[in-house]
């Protein structure tokens, strides 16, 4: 599921960046600073809903 994040309107500590993707196109000097997975491109879908790596 993907939420644009400017909807997310209360701070909730339960949610947590899981994927970053198109991190190739980051400027150099940008750091991704936590655990999610990062995807050198926009990261794929299973049949079933679930992001292949």
């Amino acid at each position: 599921m993907f939420i644009p994040a400017g909807l997310i309107s209360g701070a909730d500590e339960s949610l947590a960046v899981k994927h970053h993707i198109w991190v190739d196109s980051k400027a150099k000097w940008d750091e991704i600073g936590d655990s999610g997975h990062q995807h050198r491109e926009a990261f794929a879908l299973s049949t079933d809903g679930s992001v292949d790596d």
